[in-house]
């Protein structure tokens, strides 16, 4: 039978989460998954560099195989749900959530209930997702948070690892649908701990990979090409910014990022970024939570 009309049961839930330099965070995220049931096993695999023990003043209950991957090596988010996927193997479906994302049951029932024949994944709808989506049924979704079909990913393999950070849960989207599956879009409010951490440096990930997936890789579509043309747009903002104010080190820096991405991205410059790209992430001491909805 083809895996892409199988009407395979969703029994066996994993949940994987993945953190970065966020502690408080990571355990409000890991007491809702506590909380979760039919979970049959969980990972979470924090990329910090000074990782929190977490496992020990969680109760799962002894049905759950609880797994930390915490050795302070910072491996990037798409190798981290590599590693995670690849820990849950055995489960039929894996709820994927970032550490700022607190679960609900209510959630995750309306995402198995939307895991139809031929759906690989299901996520909530996202601004970014309808932005570069384009015209026509969802192939886009963002991790967190998703219910993937794990049939799915034993067909595609794993995310992109070089990517390291940003777009890899779109280019594995697109993955999906290149070979057949489909994906499903829920209108879910959920309540999500954003920390705001300060970072103008992050968008050197958006500028490169979106620019190297459109170019050197597989995901030669309107959703990278977008992606790309926003970046260079951005480039020339923060250019006119720094025109008008020289002296501002907030638009240098974000400057330097998109120009450094771009080029990287041309020339096929993947995997870890450079050394100042991180360490210009803001204190991991993180400042006062904001509840949101999604």
């Amino acid at each position: 039978m083809d895996p892409r009309r199988s009407d395979n049961p969703i029994e066996r839930i994993g949940v994987l989460v993945t953190s970065y330099c966020r502690p408080d965070s990571l355990q409000r995220c890991v007491s809702g998954v506590a909380g979760l049931t039919g979970v049959s096993a969980v990972c979470v695999v924090d990329n910090s560099p000074d990782p929190v023990r977490i496992q020990e003043s969680t109760d799962f209950g002894d049905h759950v195989r609880v797994e930390v991957i915490a050795d302070g090596t910072n491996r990037g988010q798409s190798a981290a749900v590599s590693i995670g996927l690849h820990r849950l193997q055995d489960a039929d479906a894996v709820l994927i959530l970032d550490d700022d994302t607190v679960p609900t049951n209510e959630l995750l029932t309306d995402l198995k209930a939307a895991m139809e024949p031929g759906v690989a994944g299901v996520g909530l709808e996202n601004q970014h997702c309808f932005r570069y989506n384009g015209a026509g049924p969802p192939r886009l979704l963002a991790w967190s948070p998703s219910l993937i079909r794990m049939e799915a990913v034993r067909e595609i393999g794993p995310p992109e690892s070089l990517l390291f950070f940003g777009a890899d849960d779109f280019d594995f989207s697109l993955r999906l649908i290149q070979v057949g599956w489909r994906l499903k879009w829920l209108p879910h409010q959920l309540s999500v701990l954003r920390t705001g951490t300060f970072w103008p440096e992050r968008q050197y990930f958006d500028a490169r990979n979106s620019v190297w997936l459109a170019t050197w890789r597989r995901s030669r579509t309107l959703p990278m090409w977008l992606l790309a043309g926003d970046m260079i747009w951005m480039l020339g903002a923060e250019a006119r910014s720094l025109i008008m104010h020289p002296s501002d080190r907030v638009i240098r820096r974000a400057f330097r990022a998109i120009l450094v991405g771009l080029v990287h991205g041309l020339v096929g410059r993947m995997g870890a970024p450079p050394p100042w790209i991180l360490s210009g992430r803001g204190s991991p001491n993180e400042p006062p939570f904001e509840s949101i909805l999604l």
